[in-house]
């Protein structure tokens, strides 16, 4: 499940509410080795630089990250579930 840019880690749902669900948050890290936040909601995108709200955004990547299962059990997790997995049936027209 891992690339070389990209993990894939699941949070359960027994993780209850946690700091990143209320929308889409993309951290960049920028070539002069700053950090500049991007979030989407349901209707609006905001892009963050200041230092304050960057680093809010990083610290709910951390405990966001602190909910979610080791990749290795967020794999196991997903291969049970597709492995349970039963085709819905086509609507008859």
């Amino acid at each position: 499940m891992d690339t070389e840019r990209t993990t894939i880690q699941v949070i359960p749902f027994e993780a209850g509410e946690y700091a990143g669900m209320n929308g889409i948050t993309i951290l960049l890290t920028l070539p002069d080795n700053s950090t500049t936040a991007h979030q989407e909601g349901g209707a609006s995108g905001d892009i963050f630089d200041d230092r304050a709200t960057v680093g809010q955004r990083l610290r709910d990547y951390d405990r966001t990250k602190a909910c979610a299962l080791s990749p290795e059990a967020s794999a196991t997790l997903i291969e049970a579930a597709m492995e349970n997995l039963k085709p819905c049936e086509l609507p008859q027209t």
